[in-house]
């Protein structure tokens, strides 16, 4: 995710979490734990964070297609 979000945003990694900000403000941070992946998503407002929690999803999706659907606890 890092890698293909970086080409059209400064994504970057750190101590093992990911950060990718997004355009007009928002932002996530992901690492990965024994069981998943923990995501931090920081938005404006309700309308927003929706909107991003499905752009993350549908990104996760697609990047684990052998696994999709995934599951998402939010």
């Amino acid at each position: 995710m890092v890698s293909h979000w970086s080409h059209r945003m400064p994504a970057s990694w750190e101590n093992g979490c990911a950060t990718f900000p997004f355009p007009d403000g928002p932002y996530a941070q992901m690492g990965a734990t024994d069981t998943g992946i923990a995501i931090r998503l920081v938005t404006a407002d309700a309308i927003q964070d929706e909107t991003m929690r499905g752009v993350i999803e549908r990104h996760l999706d697609r990047f684990a297609f052998r696994q999709a659907p995934l599951t998402f606890s939010w």
